[in-house]
């Protein structure tokens, strides 16, 4: 059986960009870099999709009880990212970043 995804307009062109970014390889509007956040030290890969800057990765910011691992495995907030509240999910964007509205997609 195969499994076809079609996904279209911005979503996609991030989702493109977030991939080169991920896998090296290249693409003509995607620009790479990274992001150290002055507070942990933690470096964040981002792309340059048109006008804006993007996270690829998710944060990792520990906000006490209003986040946690997946499956409340260490390891997995190195690898995945931590995961938030609603509520607790603003405050551990970097100062100048904020999360997504839906005007952004």
């Amino acid at each position: 059986m195969r499994l076809e995804l079609k996904i279209t307009g911005t979503v996609a062109t991030v989702l493109a960009a977030v991939l080169c970014c991920i896998f090296g390889a290249d693409a003509a509007s995607t620009q790479c870099a990274s992001f150290t956040d002055p507070r942990s030290g933690e470096i964040y890969r981002t792309v340059v999709v048109g006008s804006q800057t993007w996270f690829v990765e998710n944060l990792r910011s520990d906000t006490g009880d209003e986040s946690r691992c997946l499956e409340d495995i260490q390891s997995n907030c190195e690898r995945y990212g931590r995961l938030y509240t609603w509520s607790a999910a603003e405050p551990p964007c970097p100062a100048g970043w904020r999360l997504s509205p839906v005007e952004d997609w």
